[in-house]
């Protein structure tokens, strides 16, 4: 008795302690356990069903639908091309070059822009070469009224050059433009006519008749062409110097010559003409086929004359071959006379010299000067015209 005595509290006392530790084991897991509980987590092998383990947010679904991204992403590109015409309209040829690149690089089947860039090249770049294009766009899939459109600007650009350049007798530059797309369409009747014709005025034999061989035989065009070219060799500079002559000396005639003063600079003379009664002092330049105004010039006048852009034309001149772009000015004077519609080109300013107040503002060429016959008296440094 005495033992039980003496055991029962430490037995009372480890019976109260397991039961405390059974009821402490049955108390919910504290938060700071969770991630330890969680490492412990056997995955189950249908990965489609699994919770994900990490604190990764889901993307946010986008709040602009693909049709809405569609729509926003045309906006954006009509407004670009709102201001690539724009900078068209503002001639301003250096920016929209650059402007187009950009565009064209993240847009290259844009068509509106491929046609705005087809009118850059024909406003900086040679007329043929501007032809070309325009028949290379012809060869994207281009809905029908555009591809009608590109027709009817080749159509229009050609024929207000050919008629001009045919006008102004300036053989070269129908050369010059007709040669490229020779390469294009070999067998265009019009096209084998014109360049034949502008060799045979250019007394050029050898290349006339290789245009005439992509003609049939029997092409009434054929003889007429070869008669031009036999009228050049039979000396033609003789026979115009016999009728300038003749012009001034039969007292018939002396009635019809037109007197306009000149100045004299040096060896060289000028005078000044009017564009739509605006002041222009050129000097004259029996060299020059074209009558040309310097860039200085015609950033002066040309908001202020009525005229129409032909083309770009490479130009043989003194300094080198240049770059120049043709316009036809509506209406320009020379003492009583009166031209409509005469080709002028613009040239750069420093090839008249560097004084902006006393060199001459352009040259006067013989595509005015050819309508007459004429004479320089050089000494009442005077310039007279008599018909032809």
């Amino acid at each position: 008795m005495a033992f039980f005595k003496f055991k029962l509290p430490w037995l009372l006392l480890i019976a109260s302690l397991g039961l405390n530790v059974f009821l402490w084991r049955q108390l919910p897991v504290p938060l700071s356990t969770h991630a330890e509980q969680i490492e412990l987590v056997e995955v189950p092998d249908d990965r489609t069903n699994a919770i994900p383990l990490t604190d990764t947010p889901e993307p946010i679904p986008s709040i602009v639908s693909g049709q809405d991204e569609s729509s926003l992403q045309q906006s954006i590109a009509s407004n670009d091309i709102d201001q690539l015409r724009q900078l068209l309209r503002d001639e301003d040829w250096p920016q929209l070059t650059v402007s187009l690149q950009e565009f064209l690089r993240a847009n290259p089947d844009n068509n509106e822009a491929l046609l705005i860039e087809a009118e850059l090249v024909a406003r900086t770049e040679p007329l043929g070469i501007a032809l070309v294009n325009y028949y290379a766009l012809l060869e994207l899939p281009l809905e029908f009224e555009t591809r009608k459109a590109i027709g009817e600007k080749i159509q229009q650009l050609f024929e207000n050059a050919t008629e001009q350049l045919r006008f102004d007798r300036a053989w070269d530059l129908l050369a010059e433009l007709i040669e490229p797309l020779i390469q294009i369409e070999p067998d265009e009747r019009r096209y084998l006519i014109l360049l034949a014709e502008a060799y045979a005025q250019q007394a050029n034999e050898v290349l006339m008749e290789n245009v005439l061989a992509g003609l049939r035989y029997d092409d009434p065009a054929i003889a007429s062409i070869r008669q031009i070219l036999q009228r050049q060799i039979d000396q033609p500079d003789r026979d115009e110097q016999v009728a300038q002559l003749d012009a001034f000396t039969r007292p018939d005639k002396q009635s019809n010559i037109t007197r306009i003063p000149l100045d004299r600079i040096g060896n060289q003379y000028t005078l000044e003409l009017g564009f739509d009664n605006r002041p222009v002092r050129l000097m004259i330049d029996t060299g020059a086929s074209t009558t040309a105004v310097t860039t200085r010039t015609w950033s002066r006048i040309s908001s202020r004359v009525a005229s129409q852009f032909i083309g770009v034309f490479k130009v043989n001149t003194a300094a080198g071959f240049i770059q120049a772009p043709m316009f036809t000015i509506k209406s320009i004077s020379m003492g009583p006379l009166q031209f409509e519609d005469v080709s002028v080109m613009v040239i750069p300013s420093r090839m008249m010299g560097d004084d902006p107040e006393r060199s001459p503002q352009g040259l006067l060429g013989m595509n005015i000067l050819s309508q007459f016959n004429f004479q320089i008296d050089q000494q009442n440094a005077t310039l007279l015209l008599s018909p032809r």
